[in-house]
């Protein structure tokens, strides 16, 4: 199914920008704290001006959710009415949303724990320690089973979503950010903190969760993601504000395109495009895979645009 919409958190001036794919130079700007003041919306645990919009996705009535990092909250909006029709208090600096059927997880960096949430009720069920500031996680929806990278630790916590067990493997990084394919489980960290100018990038098998390769690449990377079927990563590095291709068979890092300043999230919508934000410009980019040469398209969106929601 081709997306119609691309939805941005933009944590600097806490807004959501929605733009029709079909005519991307009409957005439209959603700004949070209208949405609390015209809803009549007292939400209790607001502590400061600041609501900070980092992360997105959709509930299956189609509403959209919305994990705010500098209020510790979560968001409901009908976006049909461009209402605000609930509220929750999250642990401190939550950042990554996912969801599995009647339930919503999200993580929180600054108070290492996973908040389980009640997707109908929108009520917490269950808080879970997590070590070393969660920031990454993936559902596998066959094994049942949630994984979670941590960039201060050397860990993957796997939890069993039958039974919410908590095991975890040591892994050889400080790991970011966390993708899947079929068997496979892939990690990106950075080597020895990021001190000596190098990535790691590497496959844990799911069945024995064993490595079955590891790369180190030149450059800070701080998202990438995987072609279905197809040996070739892309990753964005926030250095040099460029888009890289990595062959993982032969170890070939080849530098694409520039994506303007301090790029950290890439999402690929399933058939020949990348989205990448710009955080410093409040923009993202739009990369054809058929042509990486160049930037297809960029749309002007709030100021540093967070997560990308493709509906």
């Amino acid at each position: 199914m081709q997306n119609k919409k691309i939805i941005t958190a933009n944590c600097g001036d806490d807004s959501i920008s929605i733009i029709e794919k079909a005519c991307p130079d009409k957005l439209e700007t959603i700004y949070l704290r209208d949405l609390v003041v015209k809803n009549n919306k007292v939400i209790e645990f607001q502590t400061g001006d600041k609501i900070g919009p980092t992360s997105l996705s959709l509930d299956s009535s189609g509403n959209l959710l919305v994990v705010n990092a500098y209020d510790d909250s979560l968001f409901r909006i009908d976006l049909e009415r461009k209402i605000l029709t609930d509220g929750l208090k999250l642990g401190r600096y939550p950042t990554v949303i996912q969801i599995y059927g009647n339930r919503i997880f999200i993580l929180n960096s600054d108070s290492d724990s996973l908040s389980v949430v009640d997707e109908e009720e929108l009520v917490l069920v269950e808080s879970i320690h997590i070590d070393g500031r969660p920031s990454d996680m993936k559902i596998d929806e066959e094994r049942k089973s949630l994984y979670i990278v941590s960039s201060n630790s050397h860990n993957l916590n796997i939890i069993d979503l039958n039974f919410h067990r908590l095991n975890i493997l040591g892994i050889p990084s400080q790991p970011l950010k966390i993708k899947m394919e079929g068997d496979l489980i892939f990690i990106m960290g950075f080597v020895n903190n990021g001190i000596l100018g190098y990535s790691n990038l590497f496959a844990i098998e799911k069945m024995a969760y064993r490595m079955i390769w590891y790369r180190e690449i030149k450059g800070i990377y701080y998202d990438f993601i995987k072609i279905k079927g197809l040996d070739y990563f892309y990753l964005i590095n926030a250095e040099d504000g460029h888009l890289y291709e990595l062959d993982i068979r032969s170890g070939r890092l080849q530098r694409k395109t520039r994506v303007g300043n301090l790029p950290n999230n890439i999402v690929y919508d399933g058939h020949d495009r990348l989205y990448i934000n710009d955080l410093l410009n409040g923009q993202i980019f739009i990369v054809n895979l058929g042509d990486m040469s160049k930037i297809e398209r960029y749309i002007k969106v709030g100021k540093e645009p967070q997560d990308i929601l493709l509906l």
